[in-house]
């Protein structure tokens, strides 16, 4: 299976961190998008 996170700010990198671990733990790919806007 693959997921598919979007994240954007520092806090969700680091909430991203665990559910990621937890992701390959279970064998499924995940892809990562960083979402930044600059003005």
């Amino acid at each position: 299976m693959k997921v598919l996170s979007v994240i954007g700010a520092r806090p969700q990198f680091i909430k991203e961190a665990v559910v990621g671990e937890q992701l390959r733990a279970r064998g499924m790919r995940e892809i990562l998008v960083h979402m930044f806007l600059a003005i």
